[in-house]
């Protein structure tokens, strides 16, 4: 376990804040998506791609989310997440400038993978860094530190949105703060380096984690379905 004196502030934003990217990728938008759809009436297909602006998040993490580990295992650990943050903040902020709805969705794709990336290898590096209860507190506040940041950021993306629906990507560059913290962190400069494989390799139990797949899917459709869909029912409600 680490003592006090290993504190450092830098690591702590770096590890902690990730959290809150998977959750801003997937519902930060929500609020302006009605006027991202008036925005592009008229072109085919507008009102499947601007829900697609969300869903295609849930996909892409699907995607890179098994893919994370053997690229942090190759190219280091820091290094990833610091790819992470940057791809996040720079796709997530694309949107205030893209010309066209499938082009926003391809950014949107690569937000989803920045922040799935972001979180498994700051999870990872929780897990390699610190034991016991310093360990626990940590995993813990990573998610209830996401939870309570976007209840402030979707009202503010909101109150953007109310200005200029483009200028609602920019709660993206929150990501900013946290990739300069992982530059700078001196204990994640420990991982910079890929770690060493084990020679012995078990087998993946496939069973379990089709169940997980299984239950996960469930609840990420309820999950969705709120965010994508909530904000148009309030609009036919007459509820801007």
């Amino acid at each position: 376990m680490p003592k006090r004196s290993d504190f450092n502030w830098a690591t702590e934003i770096a590890l902690l804040g990730s959290g809150l990217l998977t959750a801003l990728a997937t519902s930060g938008l929500s609020p302006v998506l009605p006027k991202i759809e008036a925005a592009y009436t008229g072109e085919p297909n507008a009102a499947f791609l601007t829900k697609a602006i969300v869903t295609i998040v849930g996909i892409a993490m699907i995607v890179a989310s098994p893919l994370v580990g053997t690229v942090a295992q190759f190219f280091g650990r820091r290094r990833v997440l610091i790819w992470s943050y940057a791809i996040f903040s720079g796709a997530g902020i694309g949107g205030a400038f893209l010309g066209n709805l499938p082009a926003i969705v391809a950014s949107r794709f690569l937000v989803g993978v920045g922040g799935a990336a972001a979180v498994i290898v700051s999870i990872t590096l929780i897990g390699d860094m610190y034991q016991g209860r310093a360990r626990e507190r940590r995993i813990g506040a990573n998610q209830a530190i996401g939870a309570l940041l976007l209840s402030g950021l979707m009202p503010i993306a909101g109150l953007l949105g109310d200005i200029a629906w483009r200028l609602a990507f920019t709660i993206h560059l929150i990501a900013l703060p946290l990739l300069a913290a992982a530059v700078v962190s001196p204990r994640l400069r420990e991982f910079d380096r890929a770690p060493a494989l084990p020679k012995e390799r078990g087998s993946w139990p496939l069973r379990p984690l089709f169940g997980i797949a299984v239950m996960s899917l469930f609840a990420g459709s309820i999950t969705y379905s709120v965010t994508v869909f909530a904000p148009f029912q309030l609009r036919d409600l007459g509820i801007p």
